[in-house]
């Protein structure tokens, strides 16, 4: 039986980017790995195996910060366009409370000193959301806008975007040009 280690390296070797680059940072958060290790599994496992230039690239952009897989798959998507790589887990001020500042998926610092900020959001959140909620709903809903209304007032761009997005050839990449994420 192989290890969970050497799983994690055999699937950055053959998966396609983005769903290995969300391997590699699950096993980053969830196994509460620092990247060196990964980077030394990686060669403990992969060198000389085919694939091993995809799994070094992987462990390149591995990152624990990454909350889910669908928030990592988007990032492989944005680097595999040609996009700057984001700042993960960006803290944004809150103007109504100094004390409770927001976090968004991730963000960029544009060239003329813009912050475009992201969110991928998932269904199932929503979905989850709903049934936990029942008739509190609509007030949940109502502050998750106005929450959407102070991050809007605390960067320059707020881009929302869902995994149906992801995973359409070139959409993300329509989306993130419009407003102006710079490329790598």
């Amino acid at each position: 039986m192989a290890s969970l280690e050497r799983v994690v390296v055999d699937c950055m070797r053959e998966a396609p980017f983005p769903e290995a680059l969300a391997i590699a940072d699950g096993a980053l958060r969830l196994g509460d790995w620092p990247h060196a290790r990964l980077v030394e599994l990686t060669e403990r496992y992969g060198a000389g195996r085919p694939g091993i230039r995809e799994a070094r690239r992987v462990a390149q952009y591995a990152d624990a910060r990454a909350e889910s897989g669908g928030e990592s798959v988007a990032r492989g998507v944005m680097i595999e366009e040609g996009f700057a790589v984001p700042d993960l887990q960006t803290v944004l001020p809150n103007v109504l409370d100094p004390n409770r500042p927001f976090r968004v998926d991730g963000s960029w610092r544009t060239p003329d000193g813009r912050l475009i900020a992201f969110e991928a959001d998932g269904e199932e959140k929503y979905r989850q959301f709903a049934s936990r909620h029942g008739g509190d709903a609509v007030r949940k809903m109502m502050k998750e806008r106005q929450r959407e209304a102070l991050l809007t007032a605390a960067c320059d761009a707020l881009i929302r975007f869902d995994f149906r997005t992801v995973k359409a050839p070139g959409a993300l990449a329509r989306l993130l040009d419009s407003y102006g994420v710079p490329r790598a």
